[in-house]
């Protein structure tokens, strides 16, 4: 009987789905890296995040990826960012430095498509 209710106690830990993104992340955000020349795009959702990096001279490129949430860091492939949201911005922290983002109405993929860029 010890057993069985230790593996019940080890499953439910193991398995025991990870806590939910900040309120209010989810969505569409993006950042102007002026010294790049580029425009990131940060598209989040509870179990996904697609990065999209356009340049000022039309090279667009998409990262997908599977992301887990656990309060306020999001988990991805290498090192956990730390996300915040605040009034009029979402503050993600990398392992070297901090970006805000603002909310976007923009499309990325529609202006990867663009033929005028």
């Amino acid at each position: 009987m010890n057993r069985f209710v230790w593996g019940l106690l080890l499953f439910g830990c193991l398995c025991a789905p990870a806590t939910a993104q900040p309120e209010g992340a989810s969505g569409l955000w993006e950042h102007y890296f002026v010294e790049q020349e580029r425009t990131v795009y940060l598209d989040l959702s509870t179990h996904s995040v697609i990065v999209w990096s356009i340049t000022d001279d039309g090279s667009c490129t998409r990262y997908p990826g599977a992301t887990e949430w656990n309060d306020d860091k999001m988990r991805r492939v290498g090192q956990d960012w730390r996300v915040q949201v605040g009034e009029s911005d979402l503050q993600v922290t990398f392992p070297d430095t901090t970006v805000a983002y603002q909310r976007s109405s923009a499309d990325p993929q529609t202006l990867c498509q663009r033929e005028d860029i």
